[in-house]
């Protein structure tokens, strides 16, 4: 488990939605210079990522509920 929260974590600087271009010159999206930034301002974006990021804790509360009541029903 612990293997697997370190690859989630890890792999959150890379999908990370908030980046600045560095090189706005270069059109060639593989030579591009992307920067982790934070939300300077509460716009469409962010309230998306936010309410996707609530929805997949949700997701998982609910199956973990699921789960419970499906191995108690079982015999």
């Amino acid at each position: 488990m612990a293997v697997l929260c370190g690859f989630m974590l890890g792999s959150l600087r890379k999908i990370w939605p908030f980046k600045m271009d560095m090189t706005p010159h270069i059109a060639d999206f593989k030579a591009k210079h992307l920067v982790n930034i934070l939300p300077q301002q509460w716009d469409g974006l962010t309230w998306l990522s936010l309410g996707c990021l609530l929805a997949g804790i949700g997701i998982v509360f609910l199956l973990d509920k699921l789960t419970k009541r499906i191995d108690l029903k079982t015999p």
